[in-house]
């Protein structure tokens, strides 16, 4: 009887191991990915570049089915003003406004980010030289950090996009705005200098394991249920 009852417990091992292999994949799972931005200079005409990021390769019968990007960005930059009328002192204020665009190859929008510092100040009439300190100027370094952004998509779209066993160039756009205004002055300089940008970029991958498992499963459990019976 023992060695009947071991033989039917062997044979119901041996019938059902590929599947009880494949239970452990069954469910979703994640691979992620970050591409570093080293500090990267903003051009007063903009910035055109890409930053790679690794496809998911889909060996093994992997499914994507979904892909969430973070951008996370540091902006520094400095902002420079002078009083240049000689009869008047006045108060001013200055902005430094940065704009960045994630896009795809296609030049669609993935995700946009913005930041915008200002600050105000007071300063005598002009002392004579344009340096932008002084009496008459004065000169800020300024930075915003930890701007982020998000975008998740299971479009088929975006998943043909990301697929593959490479890398994925996707195109980001850097620019700048500086802003200047006086209070009782007319005549003032300003200058924006410096103005960068850096930050990561992280792809999460969400999939399943291959389809021919799941198939195995939809059939299988049943079965096993039936076959726990028999084998007990």
């Amino acid at each position: 009887m023992v060695t009947s009852r071991t033989a039917r417990a062997s044979a119901c091992v041996g019938t059902f191991l590929p599947l009880l292999l494949c239970l452990p994949a069954a469910g979703a799972d994640t691979i992620t990915f970050t591409a570093t931005i080293s500090t990267t200079d903003i051009p007063a005409e903009g910035l055109l570049g890409s930053v790679p990021i690794q496809q998911f390769d889909p060996a093994g019968g992997r499914v994507l089915q979904d892909i969430d990007l973070q951008l996370v960005t540091d902006f520094a930059g400095v902002m420079c003003f002078e009083n240049t009328d000689p009869d008047s002192a006045t108060t001013f204020e200055l902005s430094l406004a940065w704009s960045i665009e994630l896009r795809r190859p296609d030049e669609s929008l993935l995700i946009d980010l913005d930041a915008l510092r200002s600050v105000r100040g007071l300063v005598d009439a002009f002392d004579g030289v344009v340096d932008f300190g002084g009496f008459s100027g004065a000169t800020f370094y300024t930075s915003v950090g930890d701007v982020t952004g998000l975008f998740a998509s299971p479009t088929a779209a975006d998943i043909a996009l990301f697929t593959g066993s490479g890398v994925l160039e996707l195109p980001i756009v850097a620019t700048y705005e500086g802003g200047a205004a006086a209070g009782s002055s007319t005549s003032f300089e300003t200058d924006f200098r410096d103005v960068t940008f850096a930050g990561e970029l992280t792809v999460t991958y969400t999939y399943v394991p291959e389809p021919a498992c799941w198939a195995l499963l939809a059939l299988g459990l049943p079965a096993l249920r039936r076959w726990g019976r028999v084998c007990a």
